[in-house]
């Protein structure tokens, strides 16, 4: 079946917040993910069904995941956006405005769409805790970056650190590592993009790296 994306249509100019994704109508809340859902009811085939939200075909699906920086990167990719946003690409584009939160229309048409009558649309997920004014600067910096073997942490003398965990590229947790004189053994990682994630009385904190 030929398929005609308008989807880039909708999207304004750049407009991504420090920690996560801004909620779609302008309230103090972010996010951690975006997902965009093609839902497609009058395939032929059986198309690719997620199950979620609805239990209906869909055409493919993107879901990116936004770093404490504001970048997005698409961590997973199915039908149709398989090979427009491949796992991995950036996607650091604006999904405009809405009068929800974490929901958007991106599309409508009335024969193949969602039980409200949208074709394409966003849906934002897990939502982060956003930084205060006097807490903007980062409490955990991490070299090398790449890295081979050991992560090492930079952090206020007196600050403890009381979890770190490291998830990939799809948010996925690989485990609970262990902290010794500021450093993190990373060496039994395949090599990829990972985030690590460091919790202590301030608060968490997730920083990205590669594993080389």
């Amino acid at each position: 079946m030929k398929k005609t994306f308008t989807i880039l249509a909708y999207i304004a100019s750049y407009l991504i917040y420090s920690q996560g994704i801004q909620a779609l109508d302008g309230s103090n809340i972010f996010y951690r993910y975006a997902t965009v859902y093609d839902w497609d009811c009058c395939l032929l085939g059986p198309g690719y069904n997620d199950g979620q939200p609805y239990n209906y075909p869909v055409d493919g699906h993107f879901k990116v995941m936004y770093d404490d920086f504001g970048h997005g990167t698409v961590v997973e990719s199915t039908g149709s956006y398989a090979s427009i946003n491949p796992v991995g690409s950036s996607y650091n584009s604006s999904f405009g405005t809405s009068s929800y939160p974490d929901y958007k229309s991106l599309t409508v048409n009335s024969q193949c769409c969602n039980e409200f009558g949208d074709k394409i649309y966003v849906k934002l997920s897990e939502p982060i805790t956003l930084s205060t004014e006097n807490d903007k600067r980062k409490s955990f910096k991490i070299y090398p970056n790449p890295i081979t073997d050991f992560i090492k942490i930079q952090k206020p003398e007196n600050l403890k650190i009381i979890k770190a965990e490291i998830f990939d590229m799809n948010g996925k947790l690989i485990d609970n590592f262990k902290i010794e004189n500021d450093r993190i053994n990373v060496e039994s990682l395949p090599k990829g993009i990972y985030f690590l994630k460091m919790s202590s009385v301030k608060g968490t904190e997730n920083l990205k790296f590669i594993k080389k």
